[in-house]
């Protein structure tokens, strides 16, 4: 955190006011076996937005969704992903240092509910071959007081060249950001 805090420094110097983070978090949610340990087997054969009967977990995920809502996230969606098993809960957007907080605090709420309904969630990006993984989106946004730094109404693609410079250093630190990230085998091994 002690980093975020420093680049979040470097950036207030730059005349930047807010860095706000929207994660889309991605997780898994498998059957535990009879001594309640985890299994490989997924908790139902659902689809992208899947509905009760194929979505198993939806009771599973809107119990997730109303224990979050409890503690003051703003839940903006929740849905049935892709793969079977998979599911999707976004929140609102928020300064990165308290995006970053409330991600820890969702994946532990996630894993201790999902437990309270006899699962077991992962956010492992690719717990089993052959189906589509998990990720975690991130819609992100950079003012100056008010203004959007990253739009411009005036030219072609409605960016300023802050966003192109912006976009330019994720890629070159993407690298980097993948060691950090995604650091075992099971997260970058498709």
């Amino acid at each position: 955190m002690q980093n975020l805090k420093r680049v979040l420094k470097e950036m207030e110097d730059l005349g930047f006011t807010d860095f706000n983070l929207g994660p889309e978090p991605e997780f898994f949610l498998f059957k535990l076996d009879e001594k309640g340990e985890p299994t490989l087997e997924l908790n139902d054969d659902g689809g992208y937005f899947d509905l009760a009967p194929t979505d198993l977990g939806e009771n599973c995920r809107r119990d997730i969704v109303l224990e979050l809502e409890d503690m003051g996230f703003d839940i903006e969606a929740s849905h049935h992903e892709v793969a079977p098993g998979q599911h999707e809960i976004d929140f609102k957007y928020a300064d990165a240092v308290t995006a970053c907080d409330n991600i820890q605090t969702f994946k532990l709420v996630v894993k201790t509910i999902a437990r309270k309904h006899n699962l077991h969630a992962t956010f492992m990006p690719k717990p089993l071959f052959g189906v589509n993984g998990s990720g975690m989106h991130f819609n992100v946004s950079l003012f100056k007081g008010k203004e959007n730094a990253f739009f411009d109404p005036n030219t072609e693609m409605g960016l300023t060249e802050t966003a192109y410079q912006f976009t330019a250093g994720v890629l070159k630190n993407a690298r980097g950001f993948t060691a950090v990230c995604n650091p075992l085998v099971t997260h970058i091994n498709v």
